[in-house]
């Protein structure tokens, strides 16, 4: 599942990078959380109804076409260095990375808790 995502998010988030700097960052964030979401409520039809786990690669493969979790990184970073002053730029890019371990590290730790206690469809509800 990662490496079809890898294989095709490294083309397109390669084309949609290159494509937010000439029109902006707003439609490539647009795009990449559509894509997010796309990956999560395939994940919900796979579990809900389910379905064979192989469907998981095609929602994986949905969410790299438009950009992936890489693209929404990669837009968000962008567009605060696009708006804040050389100034403050390093204090908040470094807010924004601090964010983005913090919240690895709680879904971390109370993530793999939770499926034990109720199973898989509730995480996937919660991320769509």
């Amino acid at each position: 599942m990662n490496v079809g995502g890898f294989l095709v998010g490294l083309f397109s988030s390669t084309l949609l990078g290159a494509w937010s700097d000439s029109v902006g960052r707003r439609p490539l964030l647009v795009l990449a959380s559509l894509g997010l979401l796309l990956q999560a409520l395939v994940s919900v039809f796979v579990v809900q109804l389910q379905l064979h786990v192989g469907y998981f690669v095609l929602g994986r493969i949905l969410c790299a076409l438009l950009g992936d979790f890489g693209g929404l990184l990669a837009a968000s970073f962008a567009s605060v260095a696009d708006v804040s002053s050389s100034r403050s730029r390093t204090f908040r890019m470094a807010l924004l990375e601090a964010s983005i371990g913090v919240a690895g590290m709680l879904a971390s730790l109370l993530g793999g808790h939770w499926l034990r206690a109720q199973g898989y469809a509730n995480p996937f509800w919660l991320a769509l």
